[in-house]
């Protein structure tokens, strides 16, 4: 019998060694007893004690109490969403990517601090509050009630069917993604960024902008153009861990992002590229450093833009009407500069606080909340089946104006731009206190399905399906949208680009192209 060579085969091995970047190292050597997704008993008995709180100060005290349930509620909210955000990345870094883990996030923003803001701004800024609906502290109370009793519903429902769905599964490993491939890695950042800037910068960009006037943009166009965002944060995660001197070239195209979204007048375009950078450098190496500094960035960040892009977009309607097509770019630049005039008039977004209405949705719900309870349901789930058909199928597909339709029963005329009372208040507006269940169900399984489908990709580091997996975590950020647009048809979105994605990998695997894959 003849043996093999054993230095040449350890020879072969080191030739053919796979690179394997530490991302998502903090949970690689600590495994863990229950699924990432299962709320912990901690985070269920807190939420149930708030809940009981809510009640009992209601029944025993009433009114008088409203005072202090709308102070120590939102606080305590907030505190159990941070608890169980703290949890989920001490288990696993790859959590950030969860839309578990961002509907926390937006939940303790949203209807944590937001619940406190009417408190703490200036009168003249709670008034512009009480112009869409007078509420009151009662409702504001039963609101926050609201809030507690469906995230309570959503994180148990999350918890059971993962329960559930973990039973005939093998444990996950814990290391993440140990023996990722860095050059495919690069690879697929630099074909998501090429293929979304094109689709950016051919169809989205110059409709924003006012060169064209093509009428809305498809949807599926929108969200396949940001896939030039999932490359940046790709290529920050490659290039810190195997190409630092690529690093620079990166933070180069996030700042020529950040600065087309200036000239847009969005802070979200601006955010968004600063975000993905920084969550791929929190992605490579999690430190409490990282966390804190890009918690920090982020607030500098909203700081500036926040008077800065309501001054623009005052003066932007002042000059052009609201007309996007009226204005040039160097009028846009012109107006931006402009800002920076020690002599100019402030502008009255630009007063303090504007920034913290805009988190608050005490308004909003309290009115869809007092709608119901008048006998004036809502109907915003109308469309419902409509939404699950993508407009790159039906074009003629009617839009979807619930956002509209709720302003006009707030105000009797459409808004500039849509307005929502967060799902929690929406299934109330619907449905009474069955909208819990009815609403919270569906939406607590669609978390935990993208969740585990983030958590799949990364895991079998199958980055052609990561940009369907950033959809679910920005989903999960859109807790204070509207149900139907942001869960129905985002669920016929993923459906269809996985099935296209899934195709698509077949075929390149049946054809031999191997340029993406190649190690």
């Amino acid at each position: 019998m003849s043996y093999p060579n054993i230095d040449a085969l350890r020879a072969d091995r080191k030739d053919h060694a796979v690179e394997t970047p530490r991302m998502f190292s903090v949970a690689a050597a600590t495994p863990r007893s229950r699924s990432l997704f299962i709320p912990t008993s901690v985070e269920l008995w807190s939420l149930s004690a708030l809940i009981a709180f809510y009640w009992l100060a209601d029944e025993i005290v009433g009114e008088a109490s409203d005072d202090l349930v709308n102070i120590a509620g939102p606080i305590a909210f907030s505190a159990i969403m941070g608890f169980g955000l703290v949890r989920m990345l001490l288990d696993d870094a790859r959590s950030i990517f969860a839309p578990l883990f961002t509907f926390r996030v937006a939940s303790a923003v949203y209807f944590g601090m937001g619940s406190l803001v009417h408190m703490v701004v200036s009168p003249e800024r709670r008034a512009i509050l009480e112009s869409f609906y007078l509420f009151t502290d009662r409702d504001v109370a039963k609101l926050n009630f609201l809030v507690a009793c469906s995230t309570l519903f959503i994180l148990v429902v999350a918890g059971v069917a993962e329960s559930l769905a973990t039973r005939s599964e093998t444990p996950a490993p814990t290391t993440s993604i140990a023996g990722a491939n860095a050059r495919r890695m690069r690879n697929y950042g630099l074909v998501f960024l090429v293929i979304g800037s094109a689709l950016k910068y051919i169809f989205v960009f110059p409709v924003s902008i006012g060169w064209v006037a093509w009428g809305e943009v498809p949807g599926s166009i929108v969200t396949m153009a940001e896939m030039s965002l999932i490359g940046l944060n790709l290529l920050t995660i490659w290039s810190l861990q195997n190409a630092r001197a690529f690093f620079p070239i990166v933070c180069v195209l996030v700042a020529i992002e950040m600065l087309v979204g200036v000239l847009l007048l969005s802070k979200t375009q601006v955010l968004l590229p600063m975000l993905m950078l920084l969550v791929g450098i929190m992605a490579q190496r999690l430190t409490l450093k990282r966390v804190i500094g890009a918690f920090i960035a982020v607030a500098i960040a909203l700081e500036v833009l926040q008077p800065m892009i309501a001054f623009a977009r005052d003066e932007f309607n002042l000059r052009t009407g609201g007309m996007a097509t009226n204005a040039t770019i160097a009028m846009r630049a012109q107006i931006l500069v402009s800002y920076f005039d020690p002599f100019r008039t402030r502008s009255p977004s630009e007063e303090p606080g504007e920034g913290l209405m805009r988190i608050s949705y005490v308004n909003a719900g309290a009115f869809a909340i007092v709608m119901y309870d008048r006998g004036n349901s809502g109907d915003s789930f109308k469309n419902l089946f409509v939404s699950l058909v993508p407009r790159v199928i039906w074009p003629e597909k009617p839009l979807l104006q619930a956002g509209g339709d709720f302003a006009m029963a707030a105000s009797g005329r459409y808004a500039e731009n849509s307005v929502s009372p967060g799902m929690f208040a929406e299934a109330y507006w619907n449905y009474g206190w069955m909208g819990v269940p009815l609403v919270m169900t569906p939406l607590g399984l669609f978390l935990l399905w993208m969740s585990r489908y983030s958590l799949w990709v990364l895991q079998r580091e199958k980055w052609m399906f990561f940009p369907i997996a950033l959809i679910g975590m920005k989903v999960g950020l859109a807790i204070d949208g509207m149900f139907v647009s942001q869960i129905a048809g985002t669920t016929a979105i993923v459906v269809v680009f996985h099935v296209v994605t899934a195709a698509l990998e077949a075929g390149m695997q049946r054809i031999g192209f191997g340029a993406l894959h190649r190690a």
